[in-house]
């Protein structure tokens, strides 16, 4: 399970999986003080806890945190913690892809980032085809399914247009 929150990613294992310290800015244990400022770059937080969670989840409410890259979680119960992560939020389901013309590949800005485009899919939609009824939706482009694709459900942009 891939989680973002506020565009970080949340990275929650076992205690027992491997992984290499020297990849992270900072390693807090869950039970250590700090606050919004000391969360810099690669954070790994060990021995995770449901009342942890709900720290950082309200921290990151309130703060932007935009100086924080990813947060990795160290527990000895993931699953459980899964659950109690899904239960604090309303699970969206969002497809994109890269979509390619004459050599440009089609970009969006948003929340200051450069990003391919996506969108959240609605209940029933297909993930290959809802990124395109996504983009018909919202955007002044036209669209059509390209003829000889190099990957299955590649869209291929025809024509700019002004609304």
């Amino acid at each position: 399970m891939n989680v973002f929150i506020n565009d970080i990613p949340l990275i929650i294992k076992k205690n027992s999986e491997k992984i290499y310290k020297h990849r992270y800015d900072l390693i807090l244990n869950a039970e250590d003080e700090f606050s919004s400022k000391d969360l810099i770059g690669d954070v790994l937080v060990r021995d995770v806890t449901d009342p942890f969670i709900d720290r950082i989840l309200r921290l990151m409410e309130v703060k932007k945190l935009k100086r924080l890259k990813s947060l990795t979680l160290l527990a000895r119960k993931k699953k459980r913690l899964i659950l109690h992560l899904k239960d604090q939020f309303r699970i969206v389901k969002a497809a994109g892809g890269l979509v390619v013309k004459d050599g440009m590949v089609l970009m969006i800005y948003r929340l200051g980032k450069w990003d391919l485009p996506k969108g959240k899919l609605k209940k029933d939609e297909d993930p290959g085809l809802g990124p395109c009824a996504k983009w018909r939706r919202s955007a002044t482009l036209r669209w059509k399914w390209a003829k000889n694709c190099p990957a299955p459900g590649t869209l291929m942009l025809t024509t700019a247009t002004k609304s």
